[in-house]
Order: C-alpha cells, then sequence, then structure tokens
C-alpha cells in the first residue's frame, strides 16, 4: 500500500512537471505583447478623442461667442470702461 501511494505520487509529480515545462516563456511573449498594442492603440484612440473635443468645444465657444454680443462693436468706435460707446 505504501509503495502504490509513492508511485502515485511520483507519476503526479512527474505529469506536473512535464505539463509545466511545456508552458515556456515563448507562451507568454504573444498575450504580453497584444496587451501592448492594444494598450497604445487605447492611448492614441483617447489622445485623439480628447483632441476633438477639446477642438469642437472650442469652436463651439467661438461660434457662441460671436453670435452673443451684447454691444454691436460700430466701426471707429471704442468701447470705455463703463462699457459704453463712444465715438473715437
Amino acid at each position: 500500500m505504501f509503495n502504490n501511494s509513492v508511485s502515485t505520487r511520483f507519476v503526479s509529480v512527474i505529469t506536473s512537471a512535464l505539463v509545466l515545462v511545456g508552458c515556456n516563456a515563448t507562451d507568454y511573449s504573444k498575450p504580453i505583447a497584444t496587451f501592448a498594442e492594444a494598450t497604445t492603440a487605447a492611448e492614441s484612440a483617447l489622445s485623439n478623442l480628447n483632441k476633438t473635443a477639446t477642438d469642437e468645444y472650442t469652436d463651439f465657444l467661438s461660434q457662441r461667442a460671436r453670435s452673443n454680443v451684447a454691444y454691436p462693436v460700430v466701426p471707429g468706435s471704442t468701447i470705455s470702461s463703463g462699457c459704453s460707446i463712444s465715438e473715437a
């Protein structure tokens, strides 16, 4: 009975060792490379999204500022510190 138990353990250890030896570092390189590529692509996409959103929001604010002019600018006039239009 003792001999059978040792044989079973020995076979289990050998089987586990063979499985571990079969998985070398090259098996892990592809998932790591894929993850690195995905990370780079995601960073690039977020950067482009940030630039696009910033540009569009800047354009929106610029158009809004141009359309919400409270005091029309008359050619040849200036706006004084009291916000009233005076002739130059």
